[in-house]
């Protein structure tokens, strides 16, 4: 039965779990953050710029038409591989400290240790993308009616174009829009570096445990060896004599016992 041991503990595992509990709550806080920026634009109310009539009818909306969202989706995309990765490690650690059977922990490592490449792999060409994307802001015309032909990014609308033409941007969204947009995008980078950090520690441990057999293992119980030259040992038994030991200095010994012996027996016959 599997039971929790402190001497499967290791220093290795121990900076896993950390590693591990770190992601998941950056990828909580990226799924919140992102998922507020989100629903604020999931509003289609406009807003009269100041300073017009209603003759002129304009009006910015909150949510532009022009709008790129893989940006805001990848964000989302890299908080939900981050949870994912930080449960599946978590059972893995949980599991080699448990003792859990062999094939059981093999398969899940195998499991653990391709799902967090993957996730690795996805989040650090996201990250990519999201700061590459933001980086190509448009130039803003001095009139509202020439921005149709552009196209913002969540971050870009909430930070730039819309503080342009309204003032009161963050009573308008409900919360503090910009913030959020900023954080979420910037959160990307350190989780993408410790899951970085994560798919190494990752394949060391795997490594170390042979989940992928690609080393020989060897016994390092000695009793193991013992009980497996168990049956050799009574078959070698079974056909060679034990060797009689003598003890330290009997040989040397011998032909002054065999001496003794043959004058005390001459002296009994000369007796007789």
């Amino acid at each position: 039965m599997a039971s929790f041991s402190i001497l499967r503990v290791t220093v290795l595992s121990y900076f896993i779990l950390i590693t591990v509990l770190l992601i998941l709550g950056l990828s909580i806080s990226e799924i919140v953050l992102e998922g507020k920026v989100l629903s604020a634009f999931s509003n289609n109310l406009q807003v009269q710029v100041p300073g017009t009539s209603l003759a002129e009818w304009l009006f910015v909306p909150i949510r532009p038409r022009n709008l790129k969202s893989g940006g805001s989706e990848g964000i989302i995309v890299v908080g939900i591989l981050g949870v994912l990765c930080a449960l599946l490690q978590m059972a893995w650690i949980l599991m080699s400290w448990w003792g859990m059977r062999n094939f059981i922990f093999r398969g899940l490592g195998r499991l653990t240790c391709t799902v967090t490449l993957i996730c690795t792999t996805a989040s650090l060409a996201i990250l990519g993308y999201v700061f590459i994307e933001e980086s190509q802001r448009p130039v803003l015309p001095e009139y509202y009616t020439f921005w149709h032909d552009l196209n913002f990014t969540r971050e870009f609308w909430a930070c730039t174009a819309f503080p342009s033409q309204i003032s009161n941007t963050d009573e308008i969204y409900g919360l503090a829009i910009c913030a959020h947009a900023q954080a979420g995008r910037w959160m990307i980078l350190p989780l993408s570096n410790l899951l970085l950090a994560l798919s190494i520690l990752t394949f060391v441990q795997a490594w170390r445990m042979n989940v992928f057999g690609l080393r020989k293992e060897f016994p390092t119980n000695i009793l193991d060896v013992e009980k497996g030259d168990q049956g050799s040992r009574q078959s070698q038994s079974s056909v060679i004599p034990r060797l009689q030991l003598q003890r330290p200095g009997e040989l040397d010994r011998k032909p002054e016992i065999l001496h003794r012996n043959r004058w005390s027996l001459l002296g009994f016959y000369a007796k007789s």
